[in-house]
């Protein structure tokens, strides 16, 4: 390929800086605006959570299409973020414009790894390089999409080069050569923009002719200007007098134009893009791919439809071909292959559990065809959410698959009394309504769009809240195999369909806890479960694990030890997380003030995480607890755990019921 000569970039930089009209200058000046307001933030106001958060949403250079609706509330204020943020607007780059353009790269690419690895869903990149360029807007262009940067490196840099944000800022880097320095940010915003139009006109910039009268308004032609971004492809058109920043005035125009050719006669534009999208599936693409078209042309045609033009939504039933199971980068791992990379691994290799525990979550997450859904209870700090965690995991690294894409943990609220803490909830009091979606539903929608692989809803303490109520949804859908619904809309909201076929692929797992704070579960949910109990501790392989630490160790293991057995009987014992934090904190104690006496530091780490679990109504097993704890507590000096334990018995001789708070 060959770049534009000097010659003609001066030419067409000259024909496109005269007589654009108002909305020209309207443009000119938000953009201008932007990029003052920008440019003069301190370094404190840039750490500033709110302020990022206006730098990824911000459209005063132009909008960024259905990236626009990608969610980014996970980035502002992430610390290292908020560092990169400040190399990109302060690192002094090389002069020369390659190794600049390369270094503006690379730091583009760690801001994207950072943010890819926070987000739950796609990466907003004409986003981040619309951030990137208010940051550096000497170095970038208001080309924010991978076709107009790519169109803009071939005319005015001539070559390919390894990344689109070096692409941009060679292209810069040209006009700087071509046509001078900049002489202020409105002289940046300008050539920013140039390079957007270059890209709008290519067939007409490489032809060296002038712009004619617009094609016909063909069903092709409007197939070409939704791929585009619609927004800033309509006001190129020269559709309207004033800047277009939302969709809706982009459909307005376009639709004002084919009333003018085509009256008030329907227009059967959906076909022309449904054959399209038939095409790209046998192209190879993905059905996330093809789903997005297909979210796009409906949240247009949903926009067209107030507007007065009848587009019809595009559902699956039009493209049978999204219910087939795409093929999976590799294939899930047998039992004996899951049960290998436990053992390899070093956090997972750390938990403690018999190995039946992996084998009967394995069968529960694969037996069924459409139920994939298993419950673990017991004793806290057992290892029920590692279990789950890592099982996810490492199914995930075994098919090359990326976990914060395929794994979502949700912590459940105890407020919960209906399904949007799962599945959203739709506002009408926005005009057209709003979908706000939760990260669980986000997950199910990019099941549903990816049959061929493995998801992972793990909800821990499940039933801090009713089960029944806030999942009711999903235990209808995965017993009958029916619809999820997800709201009475007709069409899309947000990217949000009214309801989506029930993922079979999707793995849920919930953890479980049974005491006074949680609901009990009902039949309905216990059916539809494999419900897996986590009691028994094995002290023992704990202590195994430990590196030795001489009498220090020994003698807080040999305490623990003693009382456990004292509290299994009654099962108010405690599970390896508490043992582990209560060695870890005597050893450190011991290692700041070693002139302390050990069998105080085991008294008071006894008293702090043991003792407190001790509570119970009147019985022999309680009683006779209570009398053998007071024993080890002597036999081991802990003193202070002893006349609580003393307390706590005199408590239940007198009420009947007694507790560490009571």
């Amino acid at each position: 390929m060959s770049s534009l000569s000097d010659a003609r970039i001066k030419e067409l930089y000259a024909n496109f800086d005269e007589g654009r009209g108002a909305g020209w200058e309207k443009w000119l000046a938000d953009a201008t605006a932007h990029l003052e307001w920008a440019q003069a933030l301190t370094d404190a106001e840039l750490r500033a959570p709110e302020i990022q958060r206006r730098l990824w949403t911000e459209t005063g250079l132009g909008t960024a299409g259905p990236a626009e609706n990608l969610p980014i509330t996970q980035l502002p204020g992430d610390p290292t973020l908020t560092e990169l943020y400040l190399l990109v607007r302060h690192e002094a780059l090389p002069p020369d414009a390659s190794p600049r353009a390369q270094r503006l790269e690379a730091l583009y690419a760690a801001i994207r790894n950072r943010a890819q690895g926070l987000l739950p869903g796609n990466m907003p990149h004409t986003r981040l390089r619309r951030l990137m360029m208010s940051l550096r807007p000497q170095e970038l262009h208001c080309g924010f999409s991978d076709a107009s940067l790519g169109d803009t490196r071939d005319l005015l840099v001539g070559r390919k080069v390894s990344g689109q944000v070096e692409g941009a800022c060679l292209a810069r880097a040209r006009l700087r050569e071509v046509l001078g320095e900049e002489e202020d940010l409105r002289a940046h915003a300008v050539r920013a923009t140039f390079c957007w139009w270059l890209h709008e006109n290519r067939d007409v910039v490489e032809k060296g002719g002038s712009k004619g009268p617009n094609p016909p308004w063909t069903g092709e032609r409007i197939y070409q200007l939704w791929q585009s971004d619609l927004a800033q492809a309509a006001y190129c058109e020269g559709l309207a007098e004033t800047t277009i920043s939302t969709y809706r005035q982009a459909v307005n125009s376009v639709l004002t134009a084919l009333r003018a050719s085509h009256g008030d006669q329907p227009v059967d534009l959906e076909a022309d893009v449904l054959g399209a999208i038939t095409q790209q599936w046998g192209r190879g693409a993905t059905p996330q791919t093809v789903n997005g078209y297909r979210l796009k042309w409906n949240r247009w045609a949903h926009i067209a439809n107030t507007l007065g033009l009848p587009l019809r939504p595009l559902s699956t039933v039009q493209l049978p071909f999204l219910d087939e199971v795409a093929p999976a980068a590799a294939v899930e791992p047998t039992l004996a292959e899951l049960r290998a990379r436990f053992q390899a691994d070093n956090d997972a290799g750390k938990l403690i559990f018999p190995p039946a525990m992996v084998r009967g979550l394995y069968a529960a997450w694969s037996f069924h065809p459409r139920k994939r859904f298993a419950l673990l209870s017991g004793l806290s700090g057992t290892g029920k959410t590692e279990l789950l965690k890592h099982t996810a995991r490492l199914t995930c690294e075994h098919m090359g698959l990326d976990e914060n894409n395929h794994v979502a943990l949700i912590a459940v609220n105890p407020d919960w009394r209906d399904p949007s803490g799962l599945l959203g909830h739709l506002s009408t009091l926005h005009n057209p309504p709003t979908f706000h979606a939760e990260a669980a539903l986000r997950l199910v929608l990019r099941a549903a769009n990816d049959p061929g692989r493995p998801y992972f809803l793990l909800l821990d303490e499940m039933n801090l809240a009713p089960v029944e109520r806030y999942f009711a949804p999903f235990l209808s859908a995965m017993e009958s195999g029916t619809d999820l619904l997800l709201h009475g809309e007709d069409d899309e909201v947000n990217g949000v369909p009214p309801r989506v076929a029930w993922p079979s692929n999707l793995r849920i797992g919930g953890t479980v806890n049974m005491d006074e704070t949680t609901y009990p579960f009902s039949d309905k949910v216990l059916d539809r479960a494999f419900t897996f109990e986590f009691w028994e501790v094995n002290i023992e392989a704990l202590f195994d694990t430990r590196d030795p630490d001489g009498p220090t160790e020994e003698a807080a293991q040999a305490a623990l030890r003693a009382l456990q057995a004292q509290l299994v009987p009654i099962r108010r014992h405690v599970g390896y997380r508490a043992l582990t934090e209560a060695l870890d904190w005597i050893a450190t104690c011991h290692q700041h003030d070693p002139d302390a006496p050990m069998h105080e530091l085991i008294d008071e780490a006894v008293f702090a995480k043991v003792l407190p679990r001790l509570r119970g109504s009147e019985s022999s097993a309680l009683s006779t607890a209570l009398a053998q704890i007071q024993k080890v507590c002597v036999e081991h000096k802990l003193s202070r755990c002893q006349a609580k334990v003393q307390q706590m018995a005199a408590r239940l001789t007198e009420t009947g019921v007694t507790g560490f708070w009571s």
